[in-house]
């Protein structure tokens, strides 16, 4: 008979390990607004195995969020054997966000400061916001600075901890808008008129112009030393800055005639002899003058008035247009001749016109008339 021998052997060890399928490929993401994060989402890998896959499991899930850097993704799938195997992918989240500057001021204007060439500006300091956190947030200029006239850009630079940078700026602007001050002006000058003359030579100290900027004009429409006219003559002083800003002051110089008119030519004292009870007299008029130019002259008698007998005063007044007078007088004494017939009659007599003067020579012998008329 035939013998056959076995022999047992024990079951072989299953070490094939499993194998993942579809593993993701590496994926790059940007931060999501406002966050420092990125949501990933991929589709489920599978894992199969000659004999029974018990688990398959991962380090992150799909939808996760991932934050700013490289996150790797790892699966992990075992068989009932007891074999296991890995696959892995990497999620980068990247932040291209740039930080946000809030709460910058809108672009200041100004003036400068009382008698200063700056202004002090102060404002509000804006704030720097971001997705992954500021690192860096520095300014060219902190409120309470003192500014220059012109304009001068304020900017703001935020940085974050990605390197992303936001620059902001708003600008500062400041105008001279301060007037010149003149002092010295002097106040109201009044004076009297220069001996004969219808004017004054007037000085007075210079005023002075001064300013925040600088003084670029200072003039004047009448200078210290200048001639001023009868009556009263406003004086104007005008300063102008660099930056056109101007003031204008005023005085008043007031030049008062205080000079009389003269009376000249004015006859000596007259005598005149005639035979009734009056007697005609003639005489040239004398001449008012007066520093103003201008004297009205007036009489109480005009030559030829009828004069009675006895002594008359003849007054002239001579009157200028500020009121200033002055007077001045001459006597005319009329005669009356007696013993002997009338001197009028005798005139007629001898063929003489009846308004012959007693002392006029009417013969042209070197003897009045009343000594012809006597002798």
């Amino acid at each position: 008979p035939s013998t056959f021998l076995f022999q047992w052997m024990p079951d072989p060890i299953e070490r094939i390990p499993p194998v993942i399928n579809n593993v993701p490929e590496d994926e790059t993401l940007s931060t999501e607004p406002g966050l420092a994060t990125a949501h990933a989402i991929w589709a489920e890998p599978r894992a199969i195995d000659n004999v029974e896959v018990i688990s398959l499991t991962s380090t992150h899930a799909s939808g996760d969020a991932f934050p700013v850097g490289e996150t790797q993704i790892t699966y992990t799938a075992s068989d009932a054997a007891g074999n296991e195997t890995t696959a892995s992918f990497t999620v980068t989240v990247r932040d291209n966000e740039k930080p946000v500057i809030n709460g910058l001021p809108e672009n200041i204007l100004s003036g400068t400061d009382p008698g200063q060439v700056v202004a002090v500006i102060d404002w509000t300091a804006p704030s720097a916001t971001d997705n992954v956190g500021v690192v860096n947030f520095t300014a060219s200029h902190i409120p309470g600075f003192s500014f220059p006239l012109g304009l001068t850009n304020i900017t703001y630079f935020a940085e974050d901890a990605e390197s992303n940078a936001t620059v902001a700026s708003f600008r500062i602007t400041v105008e001279d808008r301060e007037e010149p001050v003149i002092s010295g002006v002097p106040a109201t000058i009044e004076v009297g008129n220069a001996p004969g003359k219808a004017i004054a030579v007037v000085e007075w100290p210079a005023p002075d112009a001064s300013d925040n900027v600088e003084i670029a004009s200072f003039t004047n429409s009448h200078s210290s030393g200048s001639e001023f006219p009868l009556g009263e003559t406003s004086v104007q002083l005008v300063a102008t800055d660099t930056s056109g800003n101007q003031a204008t002051s005023r005085f008043s110089v007031k030049v008062n005639d205080v000079e009389a008119p003269q009376i000249t030519k004015l006859p000596g004292d007259i005598e005149v002899h005639t035979g009734s009870s009056s007697a005609s007299v003639q005489w040239e008029p004398p001449v008012a003058t007066d520093n103003s130019g201008e004297a009205a002259l007036t009489a109480s008698h005009s030559p030829g008035a009828e004069f009675p007998l006895g002594d008359s005063t003849v007054t002239y007044q001579a009157i200028d247009s500020t009121g200033n007078e002055v007077t001045a007088s001459f006597t005319v004494s009329v005669l009356q001749f007696t013993g002997v017939e009338s001197f009028d009659n005798w005139l007629s007599e001898h063929g003489y016109a009846a308004d012959t003067q007693p002392h006029g020579d009417q013969n042209r012998d070197g003897f009045p008339n009343v000594f012809h008329y006597l002798f």
